[in-house]
């Protein structure tokens, strides 16, 4: 009676890791834009690269110094924006005395969570704001959509507009 108590435990811890793994809640969501905001804080750029789906697409409205440019985006692309913005960071950090360092500022407001019936996806309508001591201030409102893949939660698509401003912004490239 024991094992078949025991088998039934085992068998049941199991169906629950592997639907955990399978399905997204607005627990893991708020834990994912947590995670996301604690990389970008840090410079983090392979954990946020990790956070996209090797099969991620964007469609972005990129406004940049009053100029827009529609841009479509995959993984590899989106992932060497973040490395350059931050190599940009850099360089305006070489301009403070040594061992300075511009601080960024970023707020994310999540505005809705729409899970699928499913729960394989989440569709995520946000706010985003990132200022680098008002030398560069990137103001963005998209729609994710999140999923799992191999037990994480990812982006799968983002679609939005993103608005640059500031004294600086003109070192960003479209």
């Amino acid at each position: 009676m024991r094992k078949v108590i025991l088998l039934l435990l085992l068998a049941a811890a199991s169906v629950y890791y592997w639907k955990d793994r399978q399905q997204v809640s607005e627990a893991k969501v708020h834990n994912f834009l947590r995670a996301q905001t604690a990389a970008l804080q840090q410079k983090d750029t392979e954990t946020l690269c990790a956070q996209l789906s090797p099969t991620f697409r964007g469609h972005v409205m990129q406004v940049i110094a009053g100029q827009a440019h529609p841009e479509t985006t995959d993984r590899d692309a989106s992932c060497q924006h973040l490395r350059d913005f931050f190599d940009m960071k850099t360089q305006l950090d070489r301009s403070l005395p040594a061992g300075s360092e511009y601080g960024i500022d970023y707020t994310l407001n999540v505005d809705r969570i729409t899970l699928s019936d499913d729960k394989k996806e989440a569709v995520v309508d946000l706010r985003t704001r990132m200022n680098l001591a008002n030398l560069i201030v990137i103001d963005s409102v998209s729609t994710d959509t999140l999923r799992m893949y191999k037990g994480q939660v990812v982006i799968e698509s983002s679609e939005g507009r993103v608005t640059v401003s500031g004294p600086a912004a003109g070192q960003m490239r479209p």
